[in-house]
């Protein structure tokens, strides 16, 4: 049976190739990758600016810019996805963050720089809002004046929800002596967001 998926969304891309037999090649990575392309997330993109859900470019930068936790998607050895929670900054249209240089996604970074990123808000459905970029991570060096911005921005951001790490045990400490800066290059086409109480007509919905 042929690879019939092209127009369809990556979601419907994704479930047309499973249930044909079409998810379990050697091949996945690539035809994931080609599934993820132009068109499944243009659609996406203009599925949200249809609705009127997409965030403007201003409310994008400020969503982003003040915005409390990150949950960063890194890619395991085995292919499989590692999600985890940060602090981060947000400036000159990038995201940068610092980890403990014995964390696990700094091995995924190293092995593979891609991952995708998640920050939202919101518990009732119609304040549900979110943004969703796919980004490549580089590197950042620790003695550069990038790296010590990133560390003043980041410090007044969080001075009032950082732990006082006086009394942590040594091995706590040790772990968090050590950190690797990074950035996040959003790419071209592939920030997705939106918010529910944008959406054509919401107020007959609630």
């Amino acid at each position: 049976m042929g690879n019939n998926t092209d127009g369809m969304s990556l979601n419907e891309g994704l479930a047309y190739e499973f249930y044909n037999g079409l998810g379990v090649g050697p091949d996945m990575e690539e035809r994931l990758a080609q599934l993820g392309k132009s068109s499944s997330v243009q659609r996406l993109t203009k599925e949200n600016e249809d609705m009127g859900i997409q965030l403007e470019k201003d409310e994008l930068e400020e969503f982003l810019l003040n915005s409390h936790t990150l949950i960063l998607s890194t890619i395991r050895k085995s292919g499989e996805p590692f999600m985890t929670p940060l602090w981060y900054v947000y400036m000159d249209g990038a995201i940068y963050f610092s980890t403990p240089s014995q964390s696990a996604k700094v091995d995924h970074l190293k092995r593979d720089p891609r991952v995708c990123c998640l920050i939202e808000e919101g518990e009732r459905w119609v304040d549900l809002k979110a943004v969703v970029l796919n980004c490549d991570a580089e590197f950042v060096d620790k003695d550069s004046d990038e790296a010590a911005k990133i560390q003043e921005r980041t410090s007044i951001k969080y001075a009032d929800f950082r732990p006082k790490m006086q009394n942590a045990p040594s091995a706590t400490k040790a772990h968090y002596s050590d950190f690797t800066y990074v950035k996040l290059v959003p790419r071209a086409h592939e920030i997705r967001s939106w918010y529910n109480r944008k959406l054509r007509g919401i107020e007959e919905l609630v």
